[in-house]
Protein backbone atom coordinates (compact mmCIF):
# COMPACT_ATOMS: atom_id res chain seq x y z
CA UNK A 1 0.00 0.00 0.00
CA UNK A 2 1.23 3.60 -0.68
CA UNK A 3 1.62 5.72 2.45
CA UNK A 4 3.67 8.78 1.06
CA UNK A 5 4.63 10.60 -2.04
CA UNK A 6 6.39 13.43 -2.47
CA UNK A 7 6.00 14.87 -6.13
CA UNK A 8 8.06 17.20 -8.10
CA UNK A 9 9.01 18.61 -4.96
CA UNK A 10 11.47 21.72 -4.84
CA UNK A 11 12.61 23.65 -1.48
CA UNK A 12 14.17 26.88 -1.68
CA UNK A 13 16.57 28.99 0.01
CA UNK A 14 16.92 32.64 -0.30
CA UNK A 15 16.17 31.72 -4.17
CA UNK A 16 18.84 28.57 -4.34
CA UNK A 17 16.92 24.94 -4.86
CA UNK A 18 18.76 23.26 -1.58
CA UNK A 19 16.49 19.82 -2.27
CA UNK A 20 14.77 18.62 -5.07
CA UNK A 21 12.68 15.31 -5.24
CA UNK A 22 11.64 14.30 -9.03
CA UNK A 23 9.32 11.56 -7.40
CA UNK A 24 9.53 9.41 -4.24
CA UNK A 25 7.12 6.52 -2.94
CA UNK A 26 6.91 4.91 0.14
CA UNK A 27 5.14 1.87 0.46
CA UNK A 28 3.38 0.26 3.96
CA UNK A 29 6.84 -2.17 3.88
CA UNK A 30 9.50 0.49 3.12
CA UNK A 31 12.35 0.66 5.96
CA UNK A 32 13.97 3.52 4.58
CA UNK A 33 17.23 5.22 6.13
CA UNK A 34 17.82 8.60 5.10
CA UNK A 35 21.52 9.38 4.99
CA UNK A 36 23.16 13.14 4.23
CA UNK A 37 26.20 15.15 5.51
CA UNK A 38 24.72 17.50 8.16
CA UNK A 39 23.20 20.43 6.57
CA UNK A 40 22.49 18.31 3.24
CA UNK A 41 18.59 18.95 3.56
CA UNK A 42 17.81 15.46 5.84
CA UNK A 43 15.64 17.47 8.52
CA UNK A 44 14.50 20.22 6.03
CA UNK A 45 12.83 16.98 3.90
CA UNK A 46 11.21 15.62 7.03
CA UNK A 47 10.01 19.07 7.90
CA UNK A 48 8.21 19.24 5.02
CA UNK A 49 6.94 15.81 5.13
CA UNK A 50 5.33 16.38 8.78
CA UNK A 51 3.88 19.50 7.60
CA UNK A 52 5.94 21.70 9.94
CA UNK A 53 7.25 23.39 7.01
CA UNK A 54 4.91 24.68 3.84
CA UNK A 55 7.31 26.90 2.06
CA UNK A 56 8.34 24.75 -1.03
CA UNK A 57 6.96 23.72 -4.02
CA UNK A 58 5.35 20.61 -5.64
CA UNK A 59 2.96 17.72 -3.70
CA UNK A 60 3.43 15.65 -0.44
CA UNK A 61 0.68 13.26 -0.14
CA UNK A 62 0.19 11.05 3.13
CA UNK A 63 -2.53 8.09 2.69
CA UNK A 64 -2.89 7.69 6.90
CA UNK A 65 -1.52 8.69 9.68
CA UNK A 66 1.90 9.60 10.57
CA UNK A 67 3.66 9.60 14.55
CA UNK A 68 6.84 11.68 14.53
CA UNK A 69 9.85 10.76 16.54
CA UNK A 70 11.55 14.61 17.06
CA UNK A 71 15.49 14.88 17.36
CA UNK A 72 15.84 16.48 20.99
CA UNK A 73 17.21 19.32 21.08
CA UNK A 74 19.90 20.71 24.02
CA UNK A 75 17.60 22.67 26.21
CA UNK A 76 14.16 20.92 25.35
CA UNK A 77 12.06 20.14 28.27
CA UNK A 78 9.77 17.66 26.57
CA UNK A 79 6.83 16.15 28.34
CA UNK A 80 3.66 14.41 26.57
CA UNK A 81 0.26 14.54 27.61
CA UNK A 82 -0.38 11.13 26.92
CA UNK A 83 -1.46 8.48 29.13
CA UNK A 84 1.00 5.91 31.24
CA UNK A 85 0.81 2.97 28.51
CA UNK A 86 2.58 -0.94 28.34
CA UNK A 87 5.26 0.67 25.95
CA UNK A 88 5.80 3.67 28.45
CA UNK A 89 6.86 0.07 30.89
CA UNK A 90 8.37 -1.52 28.52
CA UNK A 91 10.55 1.02 27.79
CA UNK A 92 11.48 2.15 31.80
CA UNK A 93 9.61 5.59 31.56
CA UNK A 94 6.82 7.61 33.32
CA UNK A 95 5.20 10.88 32.82
CA UNK A 96 6.78 13.14 35.24
CA UNK A 97 9.22 15.95 35.33
CA UNK A 98 13.15 15.76 35.59
CA UNK A 99 13.64 13.48 32.88
CA UNK A 100 16.51 12.59 31.86
CA UNK A 101 17.89 12.81 27.98
CA UNK A 102 17.68 9.32 27.69
CA UNK A 103 14.16 9.01 29.61
CA UNK A 104 12.84 11.96 27.65
CA UNK A 105 14.08 9.82 24.35
CA UNK A 106 12.65 6.68 25.48
CA UNK A 107 8.90 8.80 25.97
CA UNK A 108 8.92 10.01 22.60
CA UNK A 109 9.42 6.41 21.51
CA UNK A 110 6.94 5.01 23.45
CA UNK A 111 4.29 7.63 22.53
CA UNK A 112 5.15 7.26 18.83
CA UNK A 113 4.54 3.52 18.61
CA UNK A 114 1.51 4.03 20.75
CA UNK A 115 -0.46 5.90 17.99
CA UNK A 116 -0.71 2.72 15.54
CA UNK A 117 0.26 5.36 12.79
CA UNK A 118 0.94 4.09 9.01
CA UNK A 119 4.00 5.62 8.77
CA UNK A 120 7.20 6.52 11.63
CA UNK A 121 9.59 8.97 10.59
CA UNK A 122 12.36 9.48 13.72
CA UNK A 123 15.20 12.21 13.33
CA UNK A 124 18.23 10.77 15.65
CA UNK A 125 15.53 8.91 17.45
CA UNK A 126 18.86 6.68 19.52
CA UNK A 127 20.42 10.15 20.17
CA UNK A 128 21.00 10.14 24.36
CA UNK A 129 20.12 6.20 24.28
CA UNK A 130 22.04 3.70 25.95
CA UNK A 131 22.94 0.09 24.66
CA UNK A 132 19.59 -1.50 25.82
CA UNK A 133 17.79 1.45 24.79
CA UNK A 134 18.93 1.05 21.08
CA UNK A 135 18.58 -2.71 21.21
CA UNK A 136 14.73 -2.39 22.76
CA UNK A 137 14.10 0.49 19.93
CA UNK A 138 15.21 -2.02 17.59
CA UNK A 139 13.33 -4.50 18.56
CA UNK A 140 9.99 -2.57 19.10
CA UNK A 141 10.27 -0.95 15.25
CA UNK A 142 10.95 -4.73 14.04
CA UNK A 143 7.23 -5.74 15.10
CA UNK A 144 5.85 -2.39 14.01
CA UNK A 145 3.49 -2.69 11.03
CA UNK A 146 3.87 0.24 9.19
CA UNK A 147 6.42 2.25 6.93
CA UNK A 148 9.54 3.86 8.56
CA UNK A 149 11.57 7.15 7.45
CA UNK A 150 14.48 7.05 9.68
CA UNK A 151 17.23 9.69 9.86
CA UNK A 152 19.99 8.01 12.68
CA UNK A 153 23.76 8.18 12.89
CA UNK A 154 23.39 4.64 14.74
CA UNK A 155 24.72 2.05 11.87
CA UNK A 156 23.70 -0.81 13.72
CA UNK A 157 20.16 0.57 13.77
CA UNK A 158 20.35 1.50 10.09
CA UNK A 159 21.88 -2.49 9.33
CA UNK A 160 18.79 -4.10 11.42
CA UNK A 161 16.19 -1.94 9.88
CA UNK A 162 16.29 -0.64 6.92
CA UNK A 163 15.70 -2.32 3.86
CA UNK A 164 16.77 0.78 1.71
CA UNK A 165 18.81 3.74 1.90
CA UNK A 166 17.75 7.44 0.45
CA UNK A 167 20.98 9.33 -0.07
CA UNK A 168 20.62 13.08 -0.28
CA UNK A 169 23.83 13.72 -2.88
CA UNK A 170 24.42 17.51 -3.91
CA UNK A 171 20.46 18.65 -3.82
CA UNK A 172 18.88 15.62 -4.59
CA UNK A 173 17.78 12.01 -3.95
CA UNK A 174 18.80 8.48 -4.69
CA UNK A 175 17.58 5.20 -3.33
CA UNK A 176 20.00 2.55 -2.81
CA UNK A 177 18.32 -1.07 -1.90
CA UNK A 178 19.64 -2.98 0.93
CA UNK A 179 20.95 -1.68 4.71
CA UNK A 180 23.85 0.75 5.19
CA UNK A 181 26.64 -1.58 5.36
CA UNK A 182 25.07 -2.77 1.45
CA UNK A 183 24.89 0.91 0.26
CA UNK A 184 28.32 1.59 1.20
CA UNK A 185 30.00 -1.29 -0.54
CA UNK A 186 27.19 0.10 -3.56
CA UNK A 187 28.33 3.75 -2.83
CA UNK A 188 32.43 2.58 -3.30
CA UNK A 189 32.37 0.21 -6.42
CA UNK A 190 29.55 3.41 -8.34
CA UNK A 191 32.34 5.69 -7.14
CA UNK A 192 35.35 3.71 -8.43
CA UNK A 193 32.96 3.06 -11.63
CA UNK A 194 32.62 6.48 -11.88
CA UNK A 195 36.60 7.28 -11.54
CA UNK A 196 37.51 4.40 -14.06
CA UNK A 197 34.51 6.23 -16.95
CA UNK A 198 36.23 9.48 -16.10
CA UNK A 199 40.34 8.46 -16.46
CA UNK A 200 39.30 6.31 -19.55
CA UNK A 201 37.24 9.55 -21.22
CA UNK A 202 40.31 12.24 -20.47
CA UNK A 203 42.83 9.29 -21.84
CA UNK A 204 40.80 9.29 -24.94
CA UNK A 205 40.33 12.93 -25.05
CA UNK A 206 44.07 13.39 -24.77
CA UNK A 207 44.35 11.02 -27.17
CA UNK A 208 42.24 12.47 -30.10
CA UNK A 209 43.46 16.08 -28.97
CA UNK A 210 47.03 14.95 -29.64
CA UNK A 211 46.44 13.08 -32.71
CA UNK A 212 44.49 16.33 -34.09
CA UNK A 213 47.64 18.37 -33.20
CA UNK A 214 50.03 15.82 -35.17
CA UNK A 215 47.87 16.34 -38.15
CA UNK A 216 47.59 20.15 -38.39
CA UNK A 217 51.79 20.39 -37.75
CA UNK A 218 52.06 17.61 -41.01
CA UNK A 219 49.97 19.90 -42.59
CA UNK A 220 52.05 23.21 -41.81
CA UNK A 221 54.89 21.10 -42.75
CA UNK A 222 53.88 20.24 -46.27
CA UNK A 223 56.21 22.96 -48.41
CA UNK A 224 56.07 24.00 -51.19
CA UNK A 225 57.74 23.10 -54.63
CA UNK A 226 61.30 23.79 -54.40
CA UNK A 227 62.77 27.10 -56.73
CA UNK A 228 64.54 25.08 -58.77
CA UNK A 229 61.80 22.68 -60.28
CA UNK A 230 60.15 22.69 -64.12
CA UNK A 231 56.91 23.62 -64.86
CA UNK A 232 55.50 20.34 -64.87
CA UNK A 233 57.73 18.85 -61.78
CA UNK A 234 55.83 21.75 -59.57
CA UNK A 235 52.31 21.16 -61.30
CA UNK A 236 53.24 17.39 -59.94
CA UNK A 237 54.06 18.24 -56.28
CA UNK A 238 51.73 20.71 -55.70
CA UNK A 239 48.90 17.95 -56.51
CA UNK A 240 50.98 15.63 -54.31
CA UNK A 241 50.95 18.18 -51.29
CA UNK A 242 47.08 19.01 -52.12
CA UNK A 243 46.42 15.46 -51.91
CA UNK A 244 48.14 15.19 -48.63
CA UNK A 245 47.06 17.79 -47.06
CA UNK A 246 43.46 17.15 -48.45
CA UNK A 247 43.77 13.44 -46.80
CA UNK A 248 44.81 15.28 -43.14
CA UNK A 249 42.19 17.80 -43.54
CA UNK A 250 39.76 14.70 -43.66
CA UNK A 251 41.52 13.00 -40.46
CA UNK A 252 41.59 16.25 -39.04
CA UNK A 253 37.69 16.80 -39.40
CA UNK A 254 36.94 13.25 -38.65
CA UNK A 255 38.82 13.73 -35.33
CA UNK A 256 37.02 16.96 -34.72
CA UNK A 257 33.44 14.69 -35.27
CA UNK A 258 34.99 11.72 -32.17
CA UNK A 259 35.83 14.37 -29.95
CA UNK A 260 32.41 16.45 -30.32
CA UNK A 261 30.69 12.51 -29.93
CA UNK A 262 33.01 11.96 -27.25
CA UNK A 263 30.35 11.74 -23.91
CA UNK A 264 31.91 14.25 -21.57
CA UNK A 265 32.77 12.97 -18.02
CA UNK A 266 33.25 15.39 -14.91
CA UNK A 267 35.53 14.01 -12.43
CA UNK A 268 33.67 12.69 -9.80
CA UNK A 269 33.07 14.98 -6.55
CA UNK A 270 34.23 13.70 -3.03
CA UNK A 271 31.20 13.12 -0.63
CA UNK A 272 31.75 16.85 1.46
CA UNK A 273 33.27 14.75 4.70
CA UNK A 274 35.43 15.85 7.62
CA UNK A 275 38.98 14.59 6.53
CA UNK A 276 41.25 15.07 9.75
CA UNK A 277 43.84 13.85 11.96
CA UNK A 278 45.33 14.36 15.49
CA UNK A 279 48.27 14.24 16.84
CA UNK A 280 50.44 15.41 19.71
CA UNK A 281 54.02 16.82 19.86
CA UNK A 282 55.21 15.37 22.98
CA UNK A 283 55.08 11.54 23.65
CA UNK A 284 54.40 9.68 26.19
CA UNK A 285 57.02 7.15 27.98
CA UNK A 286 55.23 5.86 30.76
CA UNK A 287 53.99 2.35 30.62
CA UNK A 288 51.00 3.53 32.56
CA UNK A 289 48.97 6.36 31.54
CA UNK A 290 46.03 6.55 33.48
CA UNK A 291 45.97 4.78 36.74
CA UNK A 292 42.79 4.41 39.83
CA UNK A 293 43.32 3.63 43.24
CA UNK A 294 40.43 2.98 46.11
CA UNK A 295 37.70 5.01 43.90
CA UNK A 296 34.48 5.80 45.51
CA UNK A 297 31.56 7.68 44.51
CA UNK A 298 28.51 7.65 45.49
CA UNK A 299 25.13 10.03 44.47
CA UNK A 300 22.70 9.85 47.79
CA UNK A 301 21.98 6.26 47.93
CA UNK A 302 22.88 4.99 44.52
CA UNK A 303 26.82 3.55 44.78
CA UNK A 304 28.26 3.78 41.75
CA UNK A 305 31.94 2.55 42.79
CA UNK A 306 33.20 1.17 45.84
CA UNK A 307 36.99 0.58 46.28
CA UNK A 308 37.66 0.17 42.38
CA UNK A 309 40.75 0.20 40.94
CA UNK A 310 41.95 0.20 37.02
CA UNK A 311 44.69 0.92 34.67
CA UNK A 312 45.13 2.50 31.09
CA UNK A 313 48.24 1.75 29.52
CA UNK A 314 50.07 3.58 26.77
CA UNK A 315 48.30 3.41 23.13
CA UNK A 316 45.65 1.89 24.50
CA UNK A 317 42.44 2.52 22.86
CA UNK A 318 40.14 2.20 25.62
CA UNK A 319 36.05 2.04 24.68
CA UNK A 320 34.29 2.59 28.23
CA UNK A 321 30.36 1.55 28.25
CA UNK A 322 27.51 0.61 29.75
CA UNK A 323 23.53 1.85 30.90
CA UNK A 324 22.97 5.56 31.51
CA UNK A 325 23.92 6.51 35.12
CA UNK A 326 26.33 3.78 35.68
CA UNK A 327 29.15 6.15 36.43
CA UNK A 328 31.25 6.90 32.88
CA UNK A 329 30.95 10.20 32.64
CA UNK A 330 31.59 10.53 36.09
CA UNK A 331 34.42 8.66 35.67
CA UNK A 332 36.06 10.89 33.13
CA UNK A 333 35.56 13.89 35.49
CA UNK A 334 37.60 12.24 38.21
CA UNK A 335 40.53 11.93 35.41
CA UNK A 336 40.03 15.48 34.19
CA UNK A 337 39.58 17.19 37.83
CA UNK A 338 43.13 15.41 38.78
CA UNK A 339 41.09 13.51 41.96
CA UNK A 340 43.36 12.46 44.37
CA UNK A 341 42.51 8.79 43.49
CA UNK A 342 43.68 9.10 39.81
CA UNK A 343 47.56 9.48 38.81
CA UNK A 344 48.14 10.48 34.91
CA UNK A 345 51.48 9.86 33.45
CA UNK A 346 54.12 12.63 33.51
CA UNK A 347 53.57 14.77 30.65
CA UNK A 348 50.01 13.99 30.14
CA UNK A 349 48.20 16.48 27.64
CA UNK A 350 44.56 16.07 28.11
CA UNK A 351 42.07 16.62 25.44
CA UNK A 352 38.60 15.98 26.86
CA UNK A 353 35.40 16.51 24.90
CA UNK A 354 32.59 16.56 26.72
CA UNK A 355 28.92 15.65 25.82
CA UNK A 356 28.09 19.43 27.41
CA UNK A 357 29.99 20.54 24.20
CA UNK A 358 31.16 23.66 27.09
CA UNK A 359 34.69 23.74 25.07
CA UNK A 360 33.45 26.66 23.05
CA UNK A 361 32.82 29.90 24.40
CA UNK A 362 29.11 30.75 23.03
CA UNK A 363 29.80 34.54 22.60
CA UNK A 364 32.82 33.93 19.87
CA UNK A 365 33.24 32.77 16.27
CA UNK A 366 34.45 30.06 15.68
CA UNK A 367 37.17 31.44 14.39
CA UNK A 368 37.92 33.27 17.53
CA UNK A 369 37.29 29.74 19.88
CA UNK A 370 39.79 28.06 17.30
CA UNK A 371 42.33 30.74 17.60
CA UNK A 372 42.43 31.71 21.28
CA UNK A 373 45.94 32.48 22.76
CA UNK A 374 47.42 30.07 20.15
CA UNK A 375 50.00 31.26 17.61
CA UNK A 376 48.71 29.71 15.18
CA UNK A 377 47.83 31.78 11.97
CA UNK A 378 44.50 32.48 10.87
CA UNK A 379 44.85 30.64 7.48
CA UNK A 380 46.12 27.24 9.35
CA UNK A 381 43.55 27.10 11.36
CA UNK A 382 40.85 28.59 8.33
CA UNK A 383 42.48 25.81 6.61
CA UNK A 384 41.59 22.76 9.31
CA UNK A 385 37.90 24.79 9.83
CA UNK A 386 37.43 23.53 5.78
CA UNK A 387 38.65 19.83 6.87
CA UNK A 388 35.66 20.46 9.69
CA UNK A 389 33.40 21.67 6.57
CA UNK A 390 33.24 25.23 7.79
CA UNK A 391 33.90 26.93 4.85
CA UNK A 392 33.60 30.66 3.93
CA UNK A 393 30.98 32.79 6.05
CA UNK A 394 30.57 30.07 8.63
CA UNK A 395 33.76 30.69 10.56
CA UNK A 396 32.09 33.99 11.93
CA UNK A 397 29.46 31.76 13.11
CA UNK A 398 29.03 32.61 16.65
CA UNK A 399 29.04 29.31 18.38
CA UNK A 400 26.22 29.76 20.35
CA UNK A 401 24.13 29.34 16.90
CA UNK A 402 25.47 26.62 15.92
CA UNK A 403 23.67 23.61 15.30
CA UNK A 404 24.47 20.39 17.18
CA UNK A 405 26.67 18.87 14.64
CA UNK A 406 28.44 21.71 14.24
CA UNK A 407 28.90 22.30 17.66
CA UNK A 408 30.98 19.07 17.95
CA UNK A 409 33.04 19.79 14.72
CA UNK A 410 34.24 23.08 16.11
CA UNK A 411 34.52 21.23 19.37
CA UNK A 412 36.80 18.45 17.11
CA UNK A 413 38.91 21.35 15.96
CA UNK A 414 39.75 22.88 18.98
CA UNK A 415 41.00 19.13 20.26
CA UNK A 416 43.57 18.86 17.26
CA UNK A 417 45.12 22.24 17.60
CA UNK A 418 45.88 21.47 21.61
CA UNK A 419 48.03 18.18 19.94
CA UNK A 420 47.36 16.24 23.26
CA UNK A 421 48.97 12.67 23.88
CA UNK A 422 45.95 11.75 25.81
CA UNK A 423 42.25 11.76 24.90
CA UNK A 424 38.62 11.41 27.32
CA UNK A 425 36.12 11.79 24.78
CA UNK A 426 32.04 11.29 26.05
CA UNK A 427 29.86 10.63 23.83
CA UNK A 428 31.95 12.48 20.60
CA UNK A 429 29.07 10.81 17.75
CA UNK A 430 26.50 12.69 19.57
CA UNK A 431 24.49 15.04 17.12
CA UNK A 432 27.13 14.26 14.00
CA UNK A 433 26.07 12.48 10.85
CA UNK A 434 27.25 8.93 9.76
CA UNK A 435 29.45 10.39 7.19
CA UNK A 436 31.32 12.41 9.84
CA UNK A 437 31.55 9.88 12.48
CA UNK A 438 33.28 7.19 9.87
CA UNK A 439 35.83 10.42 9.56
CA UNK A 440 36.41 10.78 12.89
CA UNK A 441 36.58 6.64 13.04
CA UNK A 442 39.49 7.30 10.85
CA UNK A 443 41.35 10.17 12.98
CA UNK A 444 41.31 8.08 15.79
CA UNK A 445 42.12 4.76 14.51
CA UNK A 446 45.43 6.55 13.15
CA UNK A 447 45.65 8.60 16.72
CA UNK A 448 49.18 7.43 17.78
CA UNK A 449 48.05 8.20 21.34
CA UNK A 450 46.09 6.83 24.45
CA UNK A 451 42.32 7.22 23.98
CA UNK A 452 39.51 6.58 26.47
CA UNK A 453 36.21 7.38 24.99
CA UNK A 454 32.51 6.93 26.30
CA UNK A 455 30.29 5.23 23.81
CA UNK A 456 26.69 3.56 22.93
CA UNK A 457 27.72 3.47 19.35
CA UNK A 458 28.62 -0.24 19.00
CA UNK A 459 30.41 0.50 15.34
CA UNK A 460 32.29 3.01 16.84
CA UNK A 461 33.66 0.79 19.59
CA UNK A 462 34.30 -2.26 17.18
CA UNK A 463 36.11 -0.08 14.95
CA UNK A 464 38.50 1.96 17.37
CA UNK A 465 39.32 -0.11 20.82
CA UNK A 466 41.40 -2.18 21.10
CA UNK A 467 40.70 -2.37 24.71
CA UNK A 468 36.83 -2.32 26.22
CA UNK A 469 35.88 -0.82 30.22
CA UNK A 470 32.97 -1.27 31.97
CA UNK A 471 31.14 -1.54 35.89
CA UNK A 472 30.00 -4.68 37.33
CA UNK A 473 29.28 -4.66 40.88
CA UNK A 474 30.66 -1.38 41.76
CA UNK A 475 34.01 -2.30 40.05
CA UNK A 476 35.74 -1.44 36.67
CA UNK A 477 36.43 -4.25 34.31
CA UNK A 478 38.85 -4.29 31.08
CA UNK A 479 38.88 -6.66 28.46
CA UNK A 480 41.43 -7.42 25.83
CA UNK A 481 40.21 -6.24 22.12
CA UNK A 482 37.16 -4.06 21.13
CA UNK A 483 32.92 -4.82 21.91
CA UNK A 484 33.08 -7.66 19.56
CA UNK A 485 35.19 -9.83 22.01
CA UNK A 486 33.57 -8.79 24.93
CA UNK A 487 30.46 -10.02 24.30
CA UNK A 488 32.61 -13.19 23.02
CA UNK A 489 34.09 -13.25 25.97
CA UNK A 490 30.13 -12.76 28.01
CA UNK A 491 29.05 -15.60 25.54
CA UNK A 492 31.20 -17.86 27.50
CA UNK A 493 31.12 -17.07 30.68
CA UNK A 494 27.09 -17.47 30.06
CA UNK A 495 27.41 -20.78 28.40
CA UNK A 496 29.67 -22.00 31.25
CA UNK A 497 27.38 -20.98 34.05
CA UNK A 498 24.45 -22.29 32.06
CA UNK A 499 26.55 -25.48 32.13
CA UNK A 500 27.13 -25.24 35.79
CA UNK A 501 23.29 -24.92 37.05
CA UNK A 502 22.40 -27.47 33.58
CA UNK A 503 24.97 -29.84 35.88
CA UNK A 504 23.63 -29.04 39.25
CA UNK A 505 19.71 -29.33 38.06
CA UNK A 506 20.61 -33.09 36.43
CA UNK A 507 22.23 -34.23 39.62
CA UNK A 508 19.46 -33.04 41.66
CA UNK A 509 17.00 -34.56 39.33
CA UNK A 510 18.77 -37.89 39.56
CA UNK A 511 18.49 -37.72 43.25
CA UNK A 512 14.41 -36.84 43.21
CA UNK A 513 13.63 -39.37 41.15
CA UNK A 514 15.62 -41.84 43.12
CA UNK A 515 13.38 -40.87 45.87
CA UNK A 516 10.14 -41.30 44.33
CA UNK A 517 11.11 -44.51 42.95
CA UNK A 518 11.93 -45.75 46.46
CA UNK A 519 10.53 -43.17 48.77
CA UNK A 520 11.58 -43.71 52.64
CA UNK A 521 8.78 -43.16 55.30
CA UNK A 522 9.94 -39.37 56.05
CA UNK A 523 9.91 -38.42 52.00
CA UNK A 524 7.09 -36.18 51.34
CA UNK A 525 5.96 -37.13 48.09
CA UNK A 526 4.10 -34.03 47.07
CA UNK A 527 6.83 -31.92 47.94
CA UNK A 528 9.05 -34.22 45.42
CA UNK A 529 6.52 -34.24 42.69
CA UNK A 530 6.32 -30.21 42.91
CA UNK A 531 10.29 -30.26 42.57
CA UNK A 532 10.65 -32.74 40.20
CA UNK A 533 8.13 -30.93 38.10
CA UNK A 534 10.24 -27.29 38.45
CA UNK A 535 13.55 -28.90 37.86
CA UNK A 536 12.38 -30.43 34.35
CA UNK A 537 10.77 -26.71 33.86
CA UNK A 538 13.88 -25.18 34.53
CA UNK A 539 16.00 -27.45 32.66
CA UNK A 540 13.44 -26.82 29.45
CA UNK A 541 14.13 -22.88 29.89
CA UNK A 542 18.08 -23.53 29.55
CA UNK A 543 17.31 -26.32 26.81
Amino acid sequence: MLILEIDKFEKYYNDKCILKIDNLKIYSEDRIGLVGPNGSGKTTLIKAVIGEDLEYKGVIKLNGNLSYISQLSFDEDFLPAVPHSKLQSEFNVSNHSGLSSGEKTRLKIAESLNKNSSIIIADEPTNNLDMEGIDLFIEKMKKYKGAVLIVSHSRKVLDSLCSKILAIEEGEIKIYKGNYEEFKLQKKNQQERDEFLYQEYEKEKRRLLSAIEEKKEKINNIKNAPGRMGNSEARLHKMGGQKAKKKLDNSVKNMDKRMKKLEERKRPKDDAKMRISISSDIKLHSKIVIQGENINLSYGNKILYKNAEFKLYKDWKTGFFGPNGCGKSSLIKLITSRNSSISLAEKAEIGYFNQELNILEDDKTVLENLKGNSSISEGEIRNLLSLLLFRGEDVYKTAGLLSGGERVKASIGKLILMKPNLLLLDEPTNFLDIYSIEALEAALKAYEGTILFVSHDESFLNNISNHVMFIEDYKFKIVEGNFESYKEHQDKSYYADIENKKQVLQNRLSFVIGRLSMPSKKDNIEELNKEYESIIRELKEIN
